[in-house]
Formats: C-alpha cells, structure tokens, sequence
C-alpha cells in the first residue's frame, strides 16, 4: 500500500508527458491564414501565400543560411557542373621491398624493386630513383613518395 503514492505519481507524470507530447505534435506551430475559394459548387480551403510573404521568406534564408553553424555563406561558392576526375592511370605500382638500412651520420637503404632497375639499389634521403623520392630514412624504416603513391617499407625479416 505504500508504493501506491509514488507509483500512482510516476504514471500521472508519464500521463502528462504523453500528452504534452501529442499536443505538441499535433497543434500548428504559427497561425496559418486560411483562404475558401470557390470552383463552381465546391468550396477549397488553402494557405494564404502571397508573393511578398514568399520573397520574404527567401531573403530570410539567403540571408541566414540556416544549416551552417556559423550562420555564414559558404567561403567557395557551390559548382553544379564539377570537373570531372582524372581517370587512373593503369601503371602498375612496383613491389618494393628493403633490405637492409646501413646506419650513420648519413643513412643508407637498400631497396629491391625499383622500376627499371634490375636488383637492389643503394639510396640515400633526398635521392629519386625510377620516380620514386626516398622521403626519409630512420633507424627501422624508409619512407617513399612517387607514383601518386607512399610507401612505408620495413626491413624485412629472412624468415
């Protein structure tokens, strides 16, 4: 019996939330004003709309551009015909592999599989080789840009 008092008020707060939730679904949120026209016998009703009311609701939407958070135009002004991408090119990417990295005030890799070069090639940071620019050198791994490609290549292991 004494679980009676708060379980009668949980569900009459519930009852109240509900309903405050319908009204507020259902009841229009700005008057509209209404307009009968007449078609022969019939009798239609509509929202008044006038060309004024309409100019002015677009400049407020122009003006405050809504769905940006800054509440300001766009700094690149929208393109509807974009250019259109550049399609792949179908060169194959080379396989590269490192073999090893000889450590020292200068840096030096070895890497296998460079195009138009048979075996493996010594580089060293800042050198091109077949398009391909060794980017960096560290004690454990060689960075490599070219080819609209990166690679991060590691010293592989024999086993």
């Amino acid at each position: 019996m004494r679980w009676l008092g708060p379980r009668a008020l949980l569900i009459a707060w519930s009852l109240i939330a509900v309903a405050g939730g319908v009204l507020g679904l259902t009841m229009p949120l700005t008057a509209a004003e209404t307009v009968v026209t007449h078609r022969g016998n019939d009798h239609v009703e509509g929202t008044l709309l006038t060309a004024a009311r309409v100019a002015s609701l677009v400049r407020l939407m122009t003006q405050r551009t809504p769905f940006r958070a800054s509440r300001k135009p766009a700094a690149v002004a929208f393109d509807p015909n974009p250019p259109a991408p550049q399609a792949p090119s179908n060169t194959p990417k080379p396989l590269l592999s490192l073999s090893g990295i000889v450590w020292g005030a200068d840096p030096t890799a070895v890497i296998q599989g460079v195009p138009g070069i048979e075996g493996s090639k010594v580089v060293r940071s800042g050198d091109v080789v077949g398009g391909i620019r060794v980017s960096r050198i560290d004690r454990e791994r060689v960075w490599l840009t070219g080819l609209d490609t990166a690679w991060t290549l590691a010293v592989r292991v024999p086993w």
